[in-house]
């Protein structure tokens, strides 16, 4: 099974989100490949006049006019004529209170609407939808969809209008397309009425979450990053400058005592393992129950020098985990949702539930991702539960649980929420909940099995002792690896691992398991304001013996903005006579600012045309 996600060591992920929000590049977007299918059908379709592609929720301007370049493209290839002239925009404001044949009908400028929205209609958090109207349009759905990816749009969700929304609020319709869509892939924030248990336990008193003590509260991690709109009302998805979209970032990292009792902490570790097994004597878990069958990091070999010197690559062995079947009855068992319980209880402004693991997968297939990363065939499925059995001598990788913002463009996720860093307004936090169950004896200091946490800015980091029943809270884009038990301890390390998403019930929470009534966090590494030199961070003594492409490298892509043949809708090619026109020095400047973050530029870096060496210098100022 998939126990993490791979994440180099000395970057930190969210720094590569950042990198990716670039303007969309033009491209050839003519489509290839499957075109002689239902010619008839979409014959048929090239007679309509009222199609249209309706673009609702957090679209910006700027992608208006390269998607109906795309669109276009798509229906010449298709040969769906209608369909080369329909009407592409982007609704915001008082026109999502009308119904599409009002819209239509008045065939609306994009450049008339009104930003904001006095007549109250309001989206779902997060909401980017594309309403196709008429049967051209849909003509293209199959086709639009994986050709907007391919071209770099972000993720959305589809939705095909039928004769019973052509009166309904364009708003309506589109709440009714994203809720249909949660529904269908177990995505609404609310839990089911059978997902919710009592916090109380047989044997221990009644918990309250004013039980619980605070033994770490770190923050680490700290980046300037791309913040998308959330908003609950629709003029918070109108299009801003994208420089003031960016917010400071922190990751973090709470160690908690007094969530899980001992009567809880053993039913748990009974539950992962069996109520007869000799926990504080076997150096073991139970088989067939537990498999050595677990990858912590897909794909991640280790490198080490031969006898001669030379690199090789070996891949680390496979650590114990429950099987599948174990691990579904764990899922389902009665213990893990009281734990659930108790976490959900510790925050009350949030819906907690188990993180929705087929809706992470590319196009919600169960192990499509572990298929393309492993690249063997495997078909393992993303967790939402994890045990280990950490015994002397297994190896774990530096890893995260999940990054939200490289999720696949295709995941039923990606396209309800967008591709976004955790903490993000009105999105789901991702957040793994690891609670450590050997006991009831102390683990003592020199049984080692620490649960490590790496600041990859500084090459710092800091780590959480277990303790019979501690849990951790971190937010799963946190690069952590587990230690293995020294020698001396002779058992395994039990722990348990849930996978949850905490859904802000208000879409103006920037959502984090920091919360205000447990005292400020301690800022640690780059979340403290320290940094240091990259060689530190890189030059490892044996790591400089290997070949130089086993060093991660940084690259960042930019490209120019508006120039004034782009503004003319002609070819750029290799011409220097073109140059930028005043909004595409604005797009060079908000550029500028985001590539300060964690980007210098030097003169060894030009661009070959004179319009780029204008990009680079105004790159380069200050």
């Amino acid at each position: 099974m998939i126990a993490a996600r791979p994440s180099p060591l000395c970057q930190s992920p969210k720094r590569v989100w950042n990198k990716r929000r670039s303007c969309l590049s033009r491209k050839d977007y003519s489509v290839r490949g499957c075109r002689d299918r239902n010619r008839l059908e979409l014959a048929a379709a090239a007679n309509e006049t009222d199609a249209a592609v309706l673009l609702i929720g957090g679209w910006d301007e700027s992608e208006v006019e390269p998607l109906t370049e795309l669109v276009r493209a798509l229906a010449e290839d298709l040969e769906v004529s209608d369909a080369v002239g329909m009407l592409i925009t982007r609704v915001v404001g008082d026109r999502l209170a009308v119904s599409a044949e009002t819209l239509l009908s008045n065939r609306v400028d994009v450049g008339s609407q009104t930003s904001t929205s006095s007549s109250g209609a309001t989206l779902p958090p997060a909401t980017r939808c594309v309403l196709l109207r008429g049967e051209a349009a849909k003509a293209l759905m199959p086709y639009l969809r994986s050709e907007m990816y391919e071209a770099g749009f972000s993720p959305a969700v589809f939705g095909a209008f039928t004769p019973a929304h052509d009166e309904l609020p364009l708003v309506e319709v589109a709440t009714t397309i994203v809720l249909a869509h949660e529904a269908y892939w177990d995505l609404q924030a609310e839990p089911k009425e059978d997902d919710i248990v009592p916090t109380s336990w047989p044997g221990e008193k009644e918990w309250t979450p004013s039980d619980t003590t605070i033994a770490l509260r770190v923050s680490t991690d700290k980046a300037v990053v791309f913040d998308p709109p959330a908003g609950d009302d629709v003029s918070d998805a109108v299009t801003s400058p994208e420089a003031s979209r960016m917010r400071e970032d922190v990751s973090n990292v709470l160690a908690l005592d007094g969530v899980v009792g001992g009567a809880l902490r053993k039913a748990l570790l009974d539950t992962i393992t069996q109520p007869d097994w000799p926990h504080e004597t076997a150096d073991r878990p139970p088989t067939p129950r537990w498999e050595r069958d677990t990858d912590d990091g897909i794909g991640v070999d280790s490198r080490e020098p031969s006898s001669s010197g030379a690199p090789q690559l070996r891949v680390p062995p496979k650590s114990w985990g429950l099987s599948d079947e174990a691990l579904e009855e764990v899922r389902r068992s009665t213990p893990l949702r009281t734990f659930l319980a108790r976490i959900s209880s510790l925050y009350p402004e949030y819906h907690v539930r188990m993180m929705p693991a087929d809706a992470l997968e590319p196009d919600g297939v169960p192990g499509a991702m572990s298929s393309t990363l492993d690249g063997d065939g495997s078909q393992s499925r993303v967790g939402t539960v994890v045990a280990n059995a950490a015994v002397y001598g297994d190896e774990f990788k530096w890893h995260l649980d999940w990054d939200p913002s490289v999720s696949e463009a295709t995941s039923p996720f990606a396209e309800r929420f967008g591709r976004y860093v955790n903490r993000s307004k009105g999105r789901p936090l991702f957040v793994s909940a690891l609670v450590y169950l050997n006991g009831p004896n102390p683990w003592t200091p020199d049984m080692d099995a620490e649960t490590m946490f790496l600041d990859p800015d500084t090459g710092t980091g800091f780590f959480v002792r277990p303790a019979p029943g501690r849990v951790i809270l971190m937010e799963q884009d946190v690069l952590h690896r587990v230690s293995p038990p020294s020698k001396s301890a002779g058992v395994p390390r039990y722990s348990l691992v849930l996978k949850l998403c905490f859904y802000p019930k208000t879409a103006t929470t920037a959502p984090t398991v920091a919360r205000d009534g447990w005292g400020e966090p301690t800022r640690f590494g780059s979340a403290s304001g320290l940094s240091a030199p990259p060689q530190l961070l890189q030059n490892d003594s044996q790591r400089l013996e290997y070949d130089k492409t086993d060093v991660i490298k940084r690259v960042t892509l930019v490209r120019h903005g508006q120039s004034t043949w782009n503004e003319e809708g002609r070819l750029q090619g290799s011409s220097d006579f073109s140059v930028l026109t005043p909004k595409g020095e604005a797009q060079a400047e908000i550029t500028r600012e985001m590539l300060q973050v964690r980007v210098a530029l030097t003169d060894d870096e030009l661009f070959p045309f004179f319009f780029l060496h204008h990009v680079d210098d105004l790159l380069s100022t200050g």
